[in-house]
Order: C-alpha cells, then sequence, then structure tokens
C-alpha cells in the first residue's frame, strides 16, 4: 500500500487546503489501519490525539498479533455538500459529513477466527458535521455527531471521489 503524501496546498487557508488536509487525514488513517505505520498521521493529526486514540492498531502490528485486510479503504468521509459554510462569527468551517464504514474490511487478530472490522449496527453511516479551523499555519478538525465531539475513528470515512470542486 503506497504511503501516503501530504498535498502541497494541505497548509493553505483556502477551503481546497482544508479539504486536501482532512483528505491527507484520512489517508493517513487508513493507512495506519492497514499497514500500522503511524507516522503519516503524526503530520495529519496537528493534536496528536488520534494517533494515541488509534495506537491500538500500531501495536497489533509491532507485536505480529494480526492485521486487517480486504479494502483499501475501511473508512471514509462523504462531504455532503460541495462546499464547507462558515461558522457565523468565525472563521471555523462547517461541513456536513457522512462517516461510512467498508463492511469487507476484516481482521486477523491471532487465536480468532477471522472477523469483521466492524460490527453490522456499526455499518449504518453516521452524519456528522466536520469543524474545521486555520491556526498556525494548519487546519485542525473535529467531528460532531450529536452534539458531541468526536475524533475520526475506524468507524469514519474520507472519499476520495468528492472534492471541494466536484462534490
Amino acid at each position: 500500500m503506497p504511503r501516503p503524501r501530504p498535498p502541497a496546498n494541505m497548509y493553505e487557508n483556502t477551503v481546497d487546503g482544508a479539504y486536501a488536509a482532512y483528505s491527507f487525514y484520512e489517508a493517513s488513517l487508513n493507512y495506519l489501519v492497514l499497514t500500522g505505520d503511524v507516522e503519516p498521521l503524526k503530520e495529519a493529526d496537528p493534536v496528536g490525539k488520534d494517533v494515541k486514540a488509534f495506537q491500538g492498531y500500531v501495536t497489533v502490528y509491532e507485536t505480529n498479533e494480526g492485521w486487517f485486510y480486504g479494502s483499501e479503504k475501511p473508512v471514509q468521509t462523504e462531504m455532503l455538500t460541495p462546499r464547507p459554510e462558515k461558522a457565523s462569527g468565525s472563521d471555523t468551517l462547517i461541513w456536513p459529513i457522512r462517516f461510512v464504514r467498508d463492511p469487507n474490511a476484516m481482521s486477523r487478530i491471532e487465536g480468532r477466527a477471522d472477523e469483521p472490522m466492524f460490527p453490522s449496527k456499526a455499518l449504518t453511516p453516521d452524519h456528522a458535521k466536520l469543524k474545521l479551523s486555520y491556526k498556525d499555519g494548519r487546519w485542525f478538525y473535529a467531528a460532531t455527531k450529536g452534539g458531541e465531539q468526536s475524533t475520526p475513528s475506524p468507524s469514519t470515512k474520507a472519499s476520495n471521489e468528492a472534492t471541494p470542486n466536484n462534490a
């Protein structure tokens, strides 16, 4: 699986820059899940909380306990509008999204039968609002579902098919 590379425009304070930064984040997350390599996510996650949240995947690979397979994009985010809206009174961008998990994503853990990576109840897409804010030359993002903040997790998804220009 090719290692994700940061897009040149992901540090731009533009909608395209925000989209590029989030797309790199999602590609880095999927890469981590499928390879155990956390380095791209360290660059894509400016706060570092998701690097910690997904340490379990790294451990599975480091200990040769198992691996994940069946999908190149186990988690994706679909942008539900072509462009985000600006939050009133701030520079924060709000983008309606849907997190989707690939039902073909599987896990193989030592001593257990292969099983789907996501339980069937987790396969229902989650609607959320992606909040993107630009600070100190970087984009920061958080998803808000049901009024609570959550970080994208193996239950999230960003779509490479939708871009700010063609979504």
